[in-house]
């Protein structure tokens, strides 16, 4: 593992400094998992947010505990498959419906601002600072020693992947401020 390797090259002391940062990364993005998903049922089937999260986490642990990496690796593609299926039948739909006229010169609010270069900067960095000390990542990498093949494909397909849907979820926010859908303090 992570920590092992750590260990063996650095010593108790980063090893202890790397589990910490790994727990606080990964107990951060269980909180945003949690919280998007209790906002989501809060927001439109309308119902609380605790046992949502509940049942979700539970379920997970569960799931987990029994199927190992090999469950978890088939529920991230299973995950992946739906929200591109989601992805292209929303992106048909407006496509289709997109009935909006866009003014000319572009909004003031899609102009280059500080808060748009600081984005650019803090979002790749945070994200490849989770994949560091995210276990799992580790734990692919090292089940795919023996056939390395299998590994640099999956790392390039998901790549192209996590561009592709960026770039949709990212231009669709772009037409919809530019359509004057969203407002300055969304």
């Amino acid at each position: 593992s992570l920590h092992g390797y750590i260990h063996r090259r650095f010593g108790r002391l980063v090893q202890g400094y790397v589990a910490l940062l790994s727990l606080l990364m990964g107990g951060v993005a269980l909180l945003a998992e949690y919280t998007t998903i209790a906002s989501i049922f809060r927001d439109i089937v309308g119902t609380l947010d605790y046992p949502i999260v509940l049942v979700v986490a539970v379920t997970t642990m569960i799931y987990t505990a029994a199927g190992g990496l090999k469950i978890s690796i088939l529920t991230d593609q299973l995950q992946a498959a739906a929200v591109i299926l989601l992805l292209l039948i929303v992106g048909i739909y407006v496509a289709i419906t997109f009935q909006f006229d866009l003014p000319t010169p572009l909004p003031s609010s899609l102009a280059p601002n500080t808060r748009g270069y600081f984005s650019l900067i803090s979002l790749p960095l945070s994200s490849l600072s989770v994949t560091f000390f995210s276990e799992a990542m580790w734990q692919r990498a090292w089940s795919a020693k023996k056939k390395t093949s299998s590994l640099n494909k999956g790392a390039w397909m998901a790549f192209l992947t996590t561009t592709v849907v960026v770039f949709v979820v990212g231009f669709a926010g772009l037409m919809a401020s530019w359509a004057g859908l969203v407002g300055e303090s969304d």
